[in-house]
């Protein structure tokens, strides 16, 4: 008796930290109205799944502009560290292949995309140095 209160006492610490976490796996949507300085309106999907530190997922979406509108899609693998996803995205747009390097950092039911100018390092896009944490992506329901 006296070994079975610290046993009920670990399993149930052990599911209050359970209970706590929240998962990063679902579906998570960027919407950016067109304004005067930038005309140009995007939706944009991310349905991601995270196993260990291993990431992956889709990304969907839709630019609507006075100059451009096209559809896109692409597909993400890369890995956790902490709170922060780097993904190689590639990316078919208008039937041309685009791999960029990104960056997501989970915030609550958010991730945050990192943001910034792009170079081309090797055939891949990469942000410059800089860049920050600033596009919202919201979770939702997948569709």
């Amino acid at each position: 008796m006296k070994h079975l209160l610290p046993v009920l006492l670990l399993l149930t610490l052990a599911f209050a930290c359970q209970s706590n976490q929240t998962s990063i796996d679902g579906c998570y949507t960027n919407i950016t109205p067109a304004t005067a300085d930038a005309p140009t309106s995007s939706t944009e999907t991310i349905q991601i799944t995270v196993t260990g530190d291993k990431v992956s997922g889709t990304i969907t979406g839709m630019q609507d502009g006075p100059e451009i509108q096209n559809a896109y899609s692409g597909v993400m693998d890369g890995t956790k560290s902490g709170d922060v996803l780097s993904v190689e995205t590639t990316f078919t747009i208008e039937g041309s292949t685009v791999i960029e390097k990104q960056e997501y950092q989970v915030k609550d039911n958010e991730l945050l995309k990192k943001e910034g100018p792009l170079h081309e390092v090797d055939g891949k896009l990469e942000l410059e140095p800089g860049a920050t944490f600033n596009k919202p992506y919201k979770k939702g329901a997948c569709q």
